[in-house]
């Protein structure tokens, strides 16, 4: 329903609006799916500043629309036309009722229209006075008296005055057709109005969700329009509109920014110990400036921003969903390990996990993301030996459109730009290529990318943990790892331990894996003797292997028959070897898991040489019956031919020890060369002395 208001200065100054109103309505039926009710408010020009209006739209006539269409407020007013033949049929009434009398018509600028050459028609002399809002009408009707009129022709008020000193007047009335244009008017009108309004409010509101504050300013340097967010900034309300920038109280700098005849790009200053990054832009229509548009932004916002902004478009999965609580086990070395990692959280150094395959360095990784400040923001794991060396600076570090050959259509982003806040897990960094290993350096101390084919460099707010099976230190010594960058790396290192250091942790970790299909799965106490007592190279990988192999059988209780063979053969670990054993030790041959010697002889080809010295003395130890100590199996090694030092020996042992080639007995024991081992000899003689076809 359409409310209207007709203002008039007194009542029935329309004769039958309602009829009129009525008849309007029925007449223009099938064009208005709206319905038009209408109120008759009496107000004369004192009044307009006192009574509230209630309605969708106004009508009203003389000074009054002239009043009223200044007042603040949303109401459209509809001004009803005085036609030339309403005046000329009042003059009209006024001759015949006085005679040829000097007339003094008093009347609004919107009345006086169409007046000019009345007084030929009507044969009588006709006067016009201005009527202003400022102007007082009584002073009006003394001057008309005293400039010879004799009758006066005005709206209400100023017919009373006239009444009250006695000089004829007369009223200009509104004929039902002037009324009955001024209704259609007002229907066309508020239908504009509404298109302006809803497209007013949809700007709006696109301007009020901007995360940056907007303002528009005219060519006089006054406020048009101020969304939520500028207001916010600046501490304003909706009361600045028609401001001049000026009159605001801003600092002297900013008032510059804002009125001067300049444009800015994310200019920089501060405002109430906030920075702000401010643009302007001039807005012109055809060869005309209609003004500026103001664009300011909080630079903590735009970093924030930023940050959400890569989480969302690349959102791969990028989350650390572990953390340390999930971690199974209460071995001291793991407890101890834990303790330090939760420390190293607390900081932004870089970190490097040491640790054998399987250990669950990355479960370490994502431990130490989701107890720093930096939980929030993306975890990207990167492992840098599955990804081809050809590629892996493309996928680090992104690269631009059209930069190489099979390049994607608008860039790629790298691993360190959607790790931006976050953290980066660079896994197996020992596998990285020396000429990758600068590049990786320079983002390390400088915290800038460069995109292959691009110019420019993108800032980057990135906490590197790395992780290796490998000695980083003995590489860096071969001249296979940049020291440098080593050293930048290991700034906190942390080291995994094998799960044979935390024998008290395999059961528990083995219920734990069991627990997500088969909770009630048992072992007999054989079976975990045997679990307990195995090497598990593989570490917990390994043991996992082993629980989703048993839950195929989908037995509750678990015997020794039941488990995989492992490793060492028959099922069981062999933690050293008795004198009745020492025959089937030699005599078993192959490791029992296809494959397993020849990829280690692929991956350490390098020092195979020193592999094989060490492992045939150790064979030679136990035909004798004996143990070699570190010292006295350099002694052999480098008496039947070799030139190692001890570091060498002892790294040697280290690596054959992780793969259970070697087991070291502790105490006085020396090391013993276990099963595989001999296998592991086996297969290196039989192609051709290192293993080498």
């Amino acid at each position: 329903m359409v409310k209207i208001a007709l203002v008039v200065p007194c009542e029935n100054f329309i004769a039958d609006a309602a009829q009129i109103l009525s008849q309007h309505n029925q007449f223009h039926e099938q064009e208005d799916s709206e319905t038009y009710v209408m109120d008759e408010i009496i107000m004369n020009n004192s009044d307009t500043g006192h009574v509230q209006i209630d309605a969708d739209i106004i009508l009203t006539r003389g000074l009054l629309a002239q009043i009223l269409a200044n007042l603040p407020g949303d109401i459209p007013v509809v001004r009803i036309s005085v036609p030339t033949a309403d005046i000329l049929r009042t003059i009209r009434k006024c001759t015949q009722l006085y005679g040829q009398k000097q007339i003094g018509i008093i009347a609004a600028g919107n009345m006086l229209a169409g007046i000019t050459g009345l007084a030929d028609l009507c044969d009588a002399p006709i006067q016009t006075y201005l009527l202003s809002p400022n102007w007082n009408n009584e002073a009006l009707v003394d001057q008309a008296v005293r400039e010879g009129c004799e009758v006066i022709i005005r709206g209400l008020n100023t017919c009373r005055y006239a009444q009250m000193i006695h000089i004829p007047n007369m009223l200009i009335e509104t004929s039902k057709e002037a009324f009955w244009d001024a209704l259609s008017s007002a229907k066309r009108s508020l239908l504009i109005f509404r298109k302006e309004q809803e497209k007013s409010m949809r700007l709006q509101t696109i301007l009020d969700i901007s995360h940056d504050g907007i303002i528009f300013i005219d060519p006089s340097r006054r406020v048009t329009t101020v969304n939520k967010k500028a207001q916010s900034v600046f501490g304003l309300d909706s009361s600045c509109i028609g401001k001049r920038i000026i009159d605001f109280p801003f600092p002297l700098e900013l008032k510059n920014i804002l009125s001067d005849n300049n444009e800015y790009t994310n200019k920089i200053l501060q405002h109430n110990r906030t920075l702000l990054s401010i643009s302007k832009t001039f807005v012109r229509t055809q060869a005309f400036l209609s003004g500026s548009i103001v664009n300011i932004q909080l630079v903590n916002e735009i970093q924030s921003l930023e940050g959400d902004i890569r989480k969302q478009i690349y959102d791969k999965g990028l989350v650390a969903k572990l953390t340390f609580e999930d971690m199974v086990g209460t071995a001291p070395a793991m407890a101890s390990v834990i303790r330090t990692a939760r420390k190293y959280s607390q900081t932004n150094s870089n970190i490097l996990l040491i640790g054998e395959s399987g250990t669950g360095k990355e479960m370490f990784a994502q431990g130490i993301h989701n107890e720093s400040a930096r939980k929030n923001y993306n975890f990207v794991a990167v492992n840098c030996a599955a990804i081809p060396d050809s590629l892996l600076e493309s996928e680090m570090f992104g690269y631009e459109e059209g930069s190489f050959t099979g390049a994607k259509k608008g860039g790629k982003t790298g691993y360190f730009e959607l790790a931006h806040k976050g953290t980066i897990f660079l896994d197996e960094i020992g596998e990285m290529p020396m000429s990758l290993q600068s590049k990786l350096l320079r983002v390390l101390e400088e915290r800038k990318v460069d995109r292959i084919g691009s110019d420019k460099s993108i800032d980057v707010d990135v906490r590197v943990i790395a992780a290796t099976n490998k000695d980083l230190f003995a590489m860096v010594e071969n001249g296979a790892f940049r020291e440098d960058l080593f050293y930048r790396l290991n700034v906190l290192p942390l080291n995994v331990p094998p799960l044979r250091e935390r024998t008290q942790d395999i059961l528990p970790i083995f219920h734990f894996f069991a627990g997500r299909n088969h909770p009630h799965m048992v072992l007999t106490p054989e079976a975990e003797e045997i679990l307990t007592g195995y090497s598990w190279r593989g570490n917990v990988r390994e043991l996992r292997n082993v629980v989703e192999f048993l839950l195929t059988k989908e037995k509750q209780v678990i015997g020794a028959e039941d488990l995989p063979p492992l490793r060492s053969g028959k099922g069981r670990a062999v933690p050293g070897f008795p004198d009745e054993g020492q025959k089937s030790c030699i005599t078993e041959g192959m490791d029992k898991e296809p494959g397993f010697m020849e990829r280690f002889i692929l991956n350490e080809w390098k020092d195979l040489g020193l592999y094989k010295a060490v492992l045939v003395q150790l064979r030679e130890s136990l035909k004798r019956n004996e143990r070699y100590g570190r010292q006295k199996l350099l002694e052999k090694v480098n008496g039947s031919g070799g030139f190692y030092t001890e570091a060498e020996v002892r790294k040697a042992l280290s690596k054959l020890s992780a793969h259970g080639f070697v087991r070291s007995v502790r105490g006085r024991g020396g090391s013993v060369i276990t099963r595989d081992g001999l296998s592991l000899l086996q297969v290196m003689d039989r192609r051709g002395g290192y293993g080498i076809s």
